[in-house]
């Protein structure tokens, strides 16, 4: 398997100028690299991080190469360059040659968590499943920012993955009519290599999940793990703080 992490954000909420979202330090070290070791859980053999026009991401990468260490302790590419959007930056690496794992710079989950959920994606794939996601977001978190901090998830198993008809990315407005079937926003996914080559045919839409919005469409089985592990998503000045702080005493 391999690793794709999306790192453009450039963290205007944050105030982070000119550091990039994914170049914060949590715990003396670049955001980002924690997505990295995300990926390396799950089973990537190898990370490109597409880090849109942050070039104080690719700095890190290639200077961290120079010094013979990978960022988050993986083999690490780095893809710069002005940002196009997730699916066009996904787009430009196909074809590929092997199921792909996908989260973004911005984002901290529990590394046991993702364990399970690889170990879950495995069952599900023999049974020809074509992509699995961990779900973080439902239509009630309406462009809000938001953490979870549960207990951490001792065991994810393929019988609570719930089959999706319908996916939501930070919506900005309150679904009127609710679509039949589960909705879920996406973190942490994995697809098999037919889907994640797909991009290419939905590379002009700017979210993610429209590329599994088609393999539903076409009849294909996508599932949804609700992610029930402590998880961030960093966009606000207080999600770092908290994120810091969790981190720290952790």
């Amino acid at each position: 398997m391999i690793g794709v992490l999306s790192a453009g954000g450039k963290g205007v909420r944050l105030g982070a100028d000119p550091t990039s979202k994914p170049m914060v330090d949590v715990g003396g070290r670049p955001l980002y690299t924690y997505g990295v070791e995300a990926l390396m859980a799950v089973g990537s053999d190898e990370v490109t991080v597409l880090s849109g026009g942050n070039h104080d991401v690719c700095d890190n990468i290639i200077d961290g190469m120079k010094d013979g260490e990978s960022p988050g302790l993986a083999p690490v590419s780095v893809v710069c360059g002005e940002p196009r959007g997730i699916l066009a930056d996904l787009a430009s690496l196909a074809p590929f040659n092997q199921d792909v794992a996908m989260c973004f710079g911005d984002e901290w989950y529990d590394l046991e968590a993702v364990r399970e959920f690889a170990s879950a994606w495995e069952r599900s794939r023999a049974l020809g499943a074509a992509a699995m996601l961990f779900a973080v977001r439902d239509s009630s978190m309406v462009r809000k920012t938001y953490t979870v901090l549960g207990a951490p998830m001792n065991l994810i198993s393929y019988h609570q993955a719930v089959r999706a008809h319908r996916f939501i990315e930070k919506p900005k407005f309150i679904w009127q009519e609710r679509p039949a079937g589960p909705i879920a926003g996406t973190g942490l996914a994995i697809v098999r290599k037919e889907v994640a080559n797909r991009a290419v045919d939905v590379a002009d839409h700017p979210n993610w999940v429209d590329l599994f919005q088609l393999a539903v469409d076409e009849g294909l089985t996508v599932y949804v793990v609700p992610f029930d592990a402590p998880y961030f998503n960093v966009n606000e000045k207080e999600d770092l703080v908290d994120l810091r702080k969790y981190v720290t005493e952790t």
